[in-house]
C-alpha cells in the first residue's frame, strides 16, 4: 500500500507541474514563430543572433536552446539554410547574376555565397542553374 500512496504522490506532481511545462512550451513556441517571421522578413539585411533573440523577446541562449529544440539547429544555421533556399528560387526564375544573388540574399559576397551554397546544395550556383 505504501507503494501505491507513493506512486499516486508522484503522479500529482506530474499533474500539477503539467501546466507550467504547457505554459512553458507555449511561449517557446511563440518565440520561435517570431524568430522565424524575422528571419523570414529579413533574410536580405545582415542579421546577428542578436536580432534573432531580440525578435523573440529571448536571451541569446535561450534563442539557441529554442532553435535546437524544434528545429533541430542553431539559429544562424537555420538563417543560412534560409538564404540558400530563397537564392536557389532566384537562380531558376530570374537573369540576376551570381553576385546580385548573393546581394539579395545577405550574403557578404559572391565567393562566400558559392563556398555555402555548394556545401548545402553540393553544386556550385552555376551548375544549379544549368542543371
Amino acid at each position: 500500500m505504501s507503494c501505491v500512496y507513493e506512486i499516486t504522490k508522484l503522479l500529482m506532481e506530474i499533474i500539477k507541474a503539467a501546466p507550467d511545462v504547457v505554459f512553458r512550451d507555449s511561449r517557446q513556441l511563440e518565440a520561435m514563430h517570431r524568430m522565424v517571421g524575422f528571419i523570414h522578413q529579413n533574410y536580405s539585411r545582415k542579421i546577428s543572433l542578436a536580432g534573432i533573440a531580440e525578435a523573440g523577446f529571448v536571451s541569446r541562449s535561450t534563442c539557441c536552446e529554442i532553435f535546437k529544440k524544434y528545429a533541430d539547429k542553431p539559429p544562424i544555421e537555420y538563417l543560412t539554410e534560409y538564404r540558400i533556399g530563397k537564392s536557389a528560387e532566384l537562380l531558376l526564375s530570374s537573369c540576376l547574376n551570381v553576385t546580385e544573388i548573393a546581394e539579395q540574399c545577405g550574403f557578404g559576397g559572391a565567393s562566400y555565397f558559392t563556398e555555402t551554397f555548394r556545401k548545402i546544395m553540393g553544386c556550385t550556383p552555376t551548375e544549379y542553374r544549368q542543371k
